[in-house]
């Protein structure tokens, strides 16, 4: 079995971890799969726009 996908983060938050398992929840993703399309999001975001 891969495990290119598995995320361990140490010390999250408690308020973001549940706002993100609700998230994942409503998008009908994994914990692990939706903070990966939040930042492949924000670097699209981020790369795409030229800085001030």
């Amino acid at each position: 079995m891969a495990r290119e996908n598995q995320l361990n983060i140490r010390n999250f938050p408690a308020d973001l971890k549940k706002k993100l398992q609700a998230l994942a929840k409503q998008n009908h993703r994994s914990m692990t799969q939706e903070i990966i399309h939040a930042l492949e999001e924000y670097v699209q975001r981020e790369t795409a726009q030229p800085k001030k």
